[in-house]
């Protein structure tokens, strides 16, 4: 009997790391259905899975679809279209490209998403959309765990999915749906099918991490401690292991004593934090419906900063929201002269349609925005400078994780310091290459170095052998 031979396909994803997650699932699900390839030109099925959170991550796809749309009149026989472009703008996709995109496919499970691809093969149903069932991937599925790793040392651990708390200018809940926690014993399946597969560094992720377990029904109820406690002490191979825990993403509500003590006590997890705040001004804060006012935030930075002398908390502000006036960016830039935040990511105010905010008064204009937006970064930029070279001249030395090797003789890593593709990274050269070349074979591949320059976001430094 003649086997069928697997259609060849391609995914391209854009966005966030927690659209990559997503992704790391899907492709490992459809490969049991199609052969997985990396290069396009071979693809007879190319899937595209674009951010659509802002304007300008929607005009990014857009251009994205557009190309492809070219390359398809060669080898590629179906257009797939998901993720969250799919699922804000599923009504409008068929009508900008008709008969161009074959499927639109919603936010499911890997076995509608491969049955409908099949069936345009097979059944010709085509320029369809797929609606989702609610489970995204299989991320909700049972503990056989079936992803891909896209990076050698490290990966994203998704806790939940969709967001309850509804600040202003957001989409999430548009597109992504209320808050839906993971259970916990799939969670703790996939931290350690990552740590058997080699993984060194977790990085926890979901729109509010604090917030998980809140969903549960009261008879299995948990926390977001209570998982963080078990993720951060799993043995593989009833050995213990070393490798890092990192928050991201955690709402300033849910900063508690107890979740600082934890951190504080466990030697895997990194005393980093990224907890974005939007802004500092009360009324500002109160517009946004962040839940939490300028005392409570400054409460809690110097309670973990009291309490984690070395901890790194990353930070992101939204500059030129409706109504803030310069007395009101003034407050912000002063609060950030404060020096508390290691790092920082500023975006100017998208006002973007579905949101609440939409249609709030004073709307700021466009060179205001961009113009706050450089003043602060600029003064950021100042501090980062000031804090590395605070870091080079205390002469401690930190463990690294190796990330990539650059040339022959340069290899990039992280400190705990570092969150991997937002943060800055650590150069170390070699006088012989093989010397860093069995960072990526060696068991730990940890390491320890001293810091010998800096710039406003690198480091530099040498190995210390010990």
């Amino acid at each position: 009997m003649r086997i069928k031979k697997k259609k060849t396909l391609y995914l391209l994803t854009l966005g966030c790391n927690k659209n990559q997650t997503d992704s790391e699932f899907l492709i490992a699900g459809l490969s049991k259905y199609f052969e997985i390839t990396n290069n396009l030109k071979n693809a007879e099925i190319i899937i595209i899975s674009p951010c659509a959170f802002l304007e300008i991550a929607r005009v990014e796809a857009k251009e994205y679809i557009e190309k492809l749309i070219e390359f398809k009149k060669q080898n590629c026989k179906c257009l797939v279209v998901t993720g969250c472009y799919a699922e804000l703008l599923k009504d409008e996709i068929f009508g900008e490209w008709k008969k161009k995109v074959d499927l639109v496919i919603s936010l499911t499970d890997v076995e509608t998403f491969a049955k409908a691809i099949l069936d345009f093969f097979d059944k010709n149903i085509k320029y369809k959309f797929i609606q989702s069932n609610g489970n995204i991937f299989g991320i909700f599925d049972d503990k056989k765990i079936n992803r891909i790793i896209s990076h050698p040392n490290y990966a994203y651990l998704k806790i939940s999915e969709g967001c309850n708390n509804r600040c202003s200018y957001c989409l999430i809940p548009s597109i992504r749906g209320n808050f839906r926690s993971r259970k916990q014993d799939i969670i703790l399946a996939e931290t350690e099918y990552l740590l058997k597969n080699d993984v060194k560094e977790l990085n926890i992720i979901s729109q509010d991490i604090g917030s998980y377990g809140t969903d549960f029904a009261e008879k299995n109820k948990t926390s977001f401690i209570d998982l963080l406690k078990k993720v951060s002490k799993i043995k593989v191979s009833h050995k213990k292991q070393h490798y890092w825990t990192r928050l991201l993403y955690l709402h300033p509500k849910n900063t508690t004593k107890e979740l600082i003590k934890v951190i504080k006590n466990n030697e895997n997890i990194c005393h980093y934090i990224d907890m974005p705040l939007q802004h500092i001004n009360d009324n500002i804060l109160s517009k946004m419906n962040r839940k939490t006012t300028k005392n409570e935030i400054i409460e809690k930075i110097e309670m973990l900063k009291a309490e984690i002398p070395d901890i790194c908390i990353r930070t992101t502000f939204i500059v030129g929201f409706p109504s803030e006036t310069e007395k009101n960016f003034e407050e912000l830039l002063e609060f950030v002269g404060k020096k508390y935040f290691d790092r920082i990511g500023v975006f100017a105010y998208s006002n973007e349609k579905g949101t609440v905010s939409y249609n709030f008064e004073n709307q700021i204009s466009e060179n205001i925005k961009q113009k706050r937006l450089k003043n602060i970064m600029k003064l950021q930029k100042k501090i980062s400078l000031e804090k590395n070279k605070k870091i080079v001249d205390e002469q401690k030395i930190y463990t690294c994780l190796a990330e990539e090797i650059i040339d022959n003789k340069t290899l990039k890593a992280r400190i705990y310091s570092m969150a991997p593709e937002v943060d800055g990274y650590v150069f170390i050269k070699y006088d012989k290459p093989q010397n860093f070349f069995e960072k990526f074979t060696n068991e730990s591949k940890f390491f320890k170095i001293k810091l010998t320059k800096f710039n406003e976001y690198d480091l530099f430094g040498e190995e210390i052998i010990v």
